[in-house]
């Protein structure tokens, strides 16, 4: 993918920066969150800097921060690359998170409302409405979690939960774009979403691990057989 496809992305879609390289730091993350740069996809800062009409010091500052954050993977004479995960390490972090997630499904269930079931709703519809255009599912997916996550109460679970699926990012879209969305199991939510309505805990916590789970299935087996 050419520096053309990085550069070209909906206003919406990245938050307003304040400075250079928040400017640089938003538009990559906003790229690898959407599947645009798949694991691997090597960085360069000096294209990126040309194009934003920027110097590059603050594209470099932005891509330390997102190799804190492990988005992004420096590297000795490389430069800076999409992290490429493993497939142990796309199992762990899959096991990591159905845990994570589960648990945060049984507190959003406990205190689920009307409005949020209503708000639930009308994110899956979104999801089924872009079933078509990867990257937008991707987002809308994106944002149905989050919006669990955030009925759960715990923000501090909601920010590790959002962390290490931002590392399986890259992985997931990959494995869309080759298969497409709908290999995924209950890829529209409607069983999830079910579960959540129950506002019983422990059925909400099985669903979201058994929905996690089935996913990471076939995304690993996806990249053993790519090996």
């Amino acid at each position: 993918m050419g520096l053309e496809a990085l550069i070209s992305r909906p206003n919406a879609a990245v938050e307003p920066a304040t400075t250079a390289q928040q400017e640089a730091y938003g538009l990559i993350r906003h790229r690898i969150l959407t599947g645009a740069l798949g694991p691997g996809y090597r960085i360069n800062p000096v294209e990126i800097a040309d194009a934003l009409s920027i110097s590059r010091m603050p594209v470099r500052e932005a891509l330390r921060q997102l190799d804190t954050e492990g988005l992004v993977t420096m590297r000795p004479n490389r430069g800076a690359i999409v992290v490429d995960l493993t497939p142990s390490e796309v199992e762990e972090y899959f096991l990591i998170r159905s845990a994570l997630a589960a648990l945060a499904a049984g507190l959003a269930a406990e205190r689920l409302t009307q409005e949020d079931i209503e708000r639930l709703t009308l994110r899956k519809q979104q999801m089924s409405r872009a079933v078509d255009d990867r990257p937008k599912w991707i987002g809308c997916h994106r944002r149905f979690h989050e919006l669990i996550y955030e009925i759960c109460g715990r923000p501090n679970l909601a920010r590790e939960i959002a962390r290490i699926a931002d590392l399986m990012t890259p992985r997931t879209a990959t494995h869309l774009a080759v298969n497409g969305i709908d290999t995924l199991p209950d890829y529209e939510h409607d069983q999830l979403l079910y579960a959540l309505c129950t506002k019983d805990a422990a059925v909400a916590e099985q669903e979201m691990r058994r929905h996690i789970l089935a996913a990471s299935g076939e995304i690993i087996a996806d990249m053993h057989n790519c090996a």
